[in-house]
């Protein structure tokens, strides 16, 4: 286990394809070969005095028999692809770099990766963004350069990448809070409080959150939960709110019934909705769709049946009355 409480992977694990996490869908996983205590992986008093050791090691290393070792295998290697064509492209693409291989061969590989505060975004993401692959190697990771592209990723807050000698790499992740679900051509993604896409809903535990529909949504999704506090104890009769037009809501009942609220001062429509239904019940009723963009009323569509039982009671009041 790591610091975060989360299980130490092997790169070759992490780099798979996307999908949900093993921590979060097998609890009874097997923990990798790679397992190290947590106090070597986040030292906090004496880390900085073992990474500088290992930095200088590290860059002796490469100065002077790393150097020599890649002067002379790229040589070898290039002379090697010009004579036959695209062999080192080859090479590069199933076993990385001739620098990252010296530097596995000396020990500088990337033998395990800790995440650490990880939320929604998964593992192969984090990788990918910073270009981790099985074949890089610790030496030749810019941690600058891995934060920036980390940071780049819109569900990323805050980043930090520790480079841990000889072959481990520390990266802890903060991430934008999960604030609504916001549904676009069929996907329902994930969003922040500003909007922002932070990743596709794959965990059901946010299931809950407000839910939006519509272009533009996902950027007005605190205008829909201002409607909500509006609604009172009346908000959780409605499970969705779609933006129509880039200038008002309708919202979604629990039960299928439509409310169309105007583009100006909807709270105040909504608050009149929510007496209607604690004194009449109104949402209960054979209704289809509320309309209540206009000031002085609320106009009901009915359902068939409901249209149906209200022609009988026209005909009992007005007998001969054509309805």
């Amino acid at each position: 286990m790591d610091g975060g409480g989360r299980l130490l992977r092997s790169v070759d694990r992490l780099s798979g394809p996307a999908g949900p996490r093993q921590a979060q869908t097998r609890p009874g996983a097997i923990a990798p070969a790679y397992h190290f205590p947590s106090p070597v992986l986040f030292p906090e008093t004496r880390g900085n005095a073992l990474i500088a050791a290992f930095e200088s090691f590290a860059n002796s290393a490469h100065k002077g028999l790393g150097l020599l070792f890649s002067v002379a295998l790229i040589g070898a290697v290039g002379t090697f692809g010009a004579m036959r064509g695209g062999q080192y492209e080859a090479f590069v693409a199933a076993n990385g770099t001739i620098s990252d291989n010296i530097a596995r061969a000396l020990g500088f590989g990337v033998a395990a990766v800790t995440i650490t505060s990880q939320g929604i975004l998964p593992e192969a993401d984090i990788l990918k963004a910073g270009g981790i692959t099985p074949n890089s190697s610790l030496m030749f990771i810019d941690a600058a350069q891995l934060r920036d592209n980390l940071l780049a990723l819109p569900a990323v807050a805050d980043a930090q990448v520790r480079k841990l000698y000889p072959d481990r790499l520390a990266i802890e992740i903060t991430e934008r809070p999960a604030y609504a679900l916001w549904q676009k051509d069929g996907e329902v993604q994930v969003i922040s409080d500003a909007g922002a896409v932070i990743g596709p809903l794959t965990d059901l535990r946010l299931a809950g959150l407000p839910f939006v529909v519509g272009d533009g949504a996902n950027l007005h999704a605190q205008d829909f939960t201002k409607l909500m506090e509006a609604a009172g104890d009346q908000h959780t009769k409605f499970r969705a709110g779609i933006f129509v037009g880039q200038r008002r809501w309708d919202l979604i009942t629990t039960n299928g019934v439509t409310v169309k609220l105007p583009d100006h001062n909807p709270e105040a429509a909504l608050k009149t909705l929510a007496e209607l239904e604690r004194q009449n019940r109104i949402l209960e009723k054979d209704v289809i769709a509320l309309d209540m963009r206009m000031k002085d009323r609320v106009v009901a569509r009915l359902t068939e049946g409901g249209l149906s039982s209200r022609s009988e009671q026209l005909q009992k009041k007005n007998p001969g009355s054509d309805i």
